[in-house]
């Protein structure tokens, strides 16, 4: 594919798709991300829940990269990628930058390392779950490895008897030891413990954030782990700084409605966005 780039098929193609067989940042994808942006100034980038990554060069061009169904690693190193992309400048010509909360704590470290510094930014963060890591939105049971492994052990040292010549003596012994043990202390889970460290997101500085756009993915409000929609938006723009005076906020589309108490944007408006933090022009409308 680099080969074919480098004959200027890329110049008049306006959207390319491109498979890789792992998002390593190794020198052949360097190779590609540098045929994939020569020549363009790129202005929105989407970092997708899906490990895809669409970039948008100011005329509208697409450039995808997703990964094959043999891919060896399902993951981007952010922190290498962003690098890679900043030393394009990419960091200063983006307008636009779209991710999803659950990739929010791998990201935002790499972007911290190379700040946006365009102007009039706007940042579209996908709301999936309530989760900042991407690890610990799919799970409904949060639980801890320690679990499986005690499980395991407890298999081992399993002997079989015989059920005929045992089963009254083993049943009283059996009855005798429930009563006598006390209740087993519950163990603390490091699953839970880092679940709950991930609703915390990563502090993220904008220095010319103009906007920010909240969307709904999917919202599952029978989760107990999921916290409810508003919290979980403060605690977003919570995160976010910036030198910007005002910075306009949609919500419209962020899933408020599905509430077990649903919630309209002007109420939201009023009760949540205080100091720098307005209703956008769309919301309003």
């Amino acid at each position: 594919m680099v080969d074919i780039l480098r004959t200027g098929f890329a110049h008049i193609v306006p959207e390319i798709t491109t498979l890789v067989s792992d998002y390593s940042m190794s020198g052949e994808m360097k190779a590609l991300l540098a045929e994939l942006l020569r020549g363009i100034t790129l202005t929105n980038l989407e970092f997708s829940w899906t490990h895809r990554l669409d970039l948008v060069d100011r005329d509208q061009g697409m450039r995808r990269i997703i990964s094959s169904w043999t891919a060896v690693a399902g993951e981007w190193n952010w922190r290498e990628l962003w690098a890679e992309l900043a030393s394009r400048n990419v960091n200063h010509t983006l307008r636009v930058l779209e991710l999803s909360c659950v990739n929010w704590n791998e990201i935002i470290p790499a972007i911290a390392a190379h700040p946006l510094g365009a102007q009039d930014v706007e940042l579209v963060v996908e709301l999936y779950g309530s989760s900042f890591d991407y690890k610990y939105t799919y799970n409904d049971e949060v639980y801890s490895d320690d679990d499986d492994d005690e499980e395991e052990e407890n298999d081992d040292d399993y002997v079989d008897v015989d059920d005929d010549d045992n089963d009254n003596g083993n049943e009283s012994a059996q009855n005798e030891d429930e009563e006598e043990a006390p209740a087993p202390t519950p163990k603390p889970s490091r699953e839970r413990e880092r679940f709950e460290r991930e609703l915390v997101p990563v502090p993220l500085n904008i220095p010319n954030l103009r906007r920010i756009v909240l969307t709904n993915s999917w919202y599952y409000t029978g989760d107990e782990e999921n916290i409810p929609r508003v919290e979980f938006i403060s605690k977003i723009l919570d995160a976010i700084s910036s030198d910007a005076a005002t910075i306009e906020v949609c919500v419209s589309g962020a899933g408020l409605e599905e509430e077990r108490e649903p919630v309209s944007v002007s109420a939201y408006a009023e009760q949540h966005l205080k100091g720098k933090w307005t209703l956008c022009s769309h919301c309003l409308s």
